[in-house]
């Protein structure tokens, strides 16, 4: 009766308490209350429609719910984009894999960590690397760099944890040998002399790689790093290569230098 008479907000508000929604809905619309209308079509489990008029509302949380229901994720994470519901719209386009979208949402949050965990699965590892050093995790920020092959940001995160034998190695990578023989010294690892000196002669400091080499009494190697020096370190050479019980190497190194009864001598063990 409140229809025939066109009494159209009487009759919503009677379809209402009757639940008959779709009806409550219609009745809604005659006098363009769209916002009761939709309510009453979300009530009444008319997702679609509902969805319409929340978008004509620009209510955009309501339209991501109604996207929800009707399966629609992509839609639903965008309109709680709209919503600057950042953290839902991140949940939903996480199970969809859509990791770019997921990234900036979790921006817009500033949660680095969720920033440096999506990166990485997009394997944008100096992102990644940028998000864990605003999380101050200096560990997560130089695997990351590591992973991008920046060793000289690398090297920069070791070396404020004082982990020098990774700093070593970013090094190494550099071919940065004197700085990384510097490093090993610095770290705390069984084998860090001969490290050390392996790096000086990668660089072709022969010097310093001889002093490291004559602290572990490596003679042989002793005896070849002071060849690389030049004649006037030959005789430090022979009496390594004797150290080390090389009387041939001791030999001919003599024979070299002229020396032919010393490298006689030598060979029969008379010297």
């Amino acid at each position: 009766m409140c229809e025939k008479q066109q009494h159209w907000q009487r009759a919503a508000e009677i379809w209402q308490q009757e639940s008959f929604w779709e009806k409550a809905a219609s009745a809604w619309l005659r006098i363009n209350q769209h916002r009761e209308a939709a309510i009453c079509y979300t009530e009444g489990g008319n997702w679609e429609s509902a969805e319409k008029l929340w978008r004509w509302l620009e209510n955009w949380q309501q339209v991501a719910v109604m996207c929800e229901k009707q399966e629609k994720f992509s839609e639903a994470g965008e309109a709680y984009q709209q919503a600057q519901e950042w953290e839902k719209a991140a949940q939903i386009f996480r199970q969809l894999q859509l990791y770019p979208q997921v990234e900036e949402c979790w921006r817009k949050l500033e949660n680095w960590q969720q920033v440096a965990e999506i990166c990485e699965l997009q394997q944008k590892w100096e992102f990644a690397a940028e998000a864990w050093l605003k999380e101050d995790n200096r560990k997560k920020a130089a695997l990351a760099y590591e992973k991008a092959q920046m060793w000289q940001k690398s090297a920069e995160c070791w070396q404020e944890l004082k982990k020098w034998h990774l700093v070593a190695i970013a090094r190494q990578h550099q071919q940065q040998w004197e700085s990384a023989a510097q490093a090993w010294l610095k770290s705390d690892v069984i084998d860090k002399i001969a490290h050390a000196a392996n790096s000086y002669e990668q660089g072709l400091l022969w010097s310093q790689a001889e002093k490291c080499w004559r602290d572990i009494q490596e003679w042989e190697k002793v005896a070849y790093t002071c060849e690389q020096q030049g004649q006037e370190k030959w005789d430090d050479a022979i009496a390594a290569w004797q150290l080390a019980g090389n009387k041939l190497k001791a030999a001919n190194l003599l024979r070299r230098m002229g020396k032919w009864k010393e490298a006689a001598l030598t060979l029969t063990g008379r010297i």
